[in-house]
């Protein structure tokens, strides 16, 4: 476990056992850093504070449709992105280490029938990869070259949607850019200007956290983003506590047709491979008939 992975867990824990009016924590320790840290991804760049607000008169364009149709992939396409996600943004005093360094993440994504893969790149090199396909769930560990392989889901129940932002669908609202979209939990700002690029803003403020999601004006496509998490206040009718803030940019974003080599996590030819699966496609543990080859 990782400085980040420990900032991340302890302040799950405390989210966990905090009780928030009216909202509901979504499980911040469950998602694990390598999901945390893209999604946030991703997570984030020019988070609050960080761009230079200009006037715009908002026209008829319907920026949420736009941004939910540049993400849709069409039968036989895949959504390949690669993100740069920003060193994170903590309260003085947090518990982590501030040696905590951006990274990249890169991914595919298809449906019909739904895959994806993930692979994240830590700061100092650490490499994470996650991948789902028919019923395969899927994840490997560089530092001990170990992939382990968990059969028995299926495709769109909650425990096999990708851990990131830009997830295919069937995700909660408090986590998946598409299911924010859909539900319209997300508010077009207008034009504003962010290191020196005008983007259109939308923007989603969930009580414990705030989502910014940066698109282009003209072909809505992801640009970047920020996501700030919070803490309930301490006294009924208090601010809520700010617990970091999480950014990233898009390097890469791009529909190409489906590559299932690039939608499967490859083992070497010395990597230690556990199969098992569960017994129940919604209680993933207890793990059973694991074996190693």
């Amino acid at each position: 476990m990782n400085d980040l992975d420990r900032y991340l867990d302890d302040l799950g824990d405390r989210l966990a056992d905090a009780k928030a009016p009216r909202r509901r924590w979504p499980a911040l320790a469950a998602a694990g850093a390598a999901a945390l840290i893209a999604a946030l991804v991703g997570s984030l760049i020019g988070g609050p504070g960080g761009s230079e607000r200009r006037p715009v008169v908002i026209g008829p364009v319907d920026a949420l449709a736009k941004a939910r149709a540049a993400l849709a992939v069409a039968d036989g396409e895949m959504l390949h992105l690669r993100l740069q996600n920003l060193e994170p943004d903590l309260p003085k005093g947090a518990n982590a280490v501030k040696a905590i360094r951006s990274g990249t993440q890169e991914q595919w994504s298809a449906s019909d029938p739904q895959r994806w893969r993930i692979k994240t790149t830590d700061g100092v090199g650490e490499v994470v990869e996650s991948a789902y396909a028919a019923g395969v769930n899927s994840h490997y560990t560089a530092n001990d070259d170990r992939l382990v392989r968990v059969g028995g889901y299926r495709d769109g129940i909650p425990q096999v949607r990708m851990p990131s932002l830009f997830g295919q669908g069937g995700g909660d609202p408090d986590t998946d850019l598409r299911a924010a979209l859909d539900k319209g939990r997300l508010t077009d700002t207008g034009e504003v200007r962010v290191d020196g690029r005008t983007v259109r803003r939308l923007k989603s403020d969930q009580d414990l956290f705030v989502l910014i999601y940066d698109v282009d004006p003209q072909t809505f496509a992801p640009v970047g983003g920020s996501r700030a998490y919070y803490m309930p206040p301490r006294k009924p009718g208090g601010k809520r506590r700010w617990a970091g803030t999480f950014a990233f940019t898009v390097d890469v974003f791009e529909r190409v047709p489906a590559d299932e080599n690039a939608l499967t996590i490859t083992p070497g030819a010395d990597t230690k491979i556990v199969t098992c699966r569960v017994k129940s496609p919604k209680k993933p543990r207890p793990l059973i008939g694991c074996r190693t080859s």
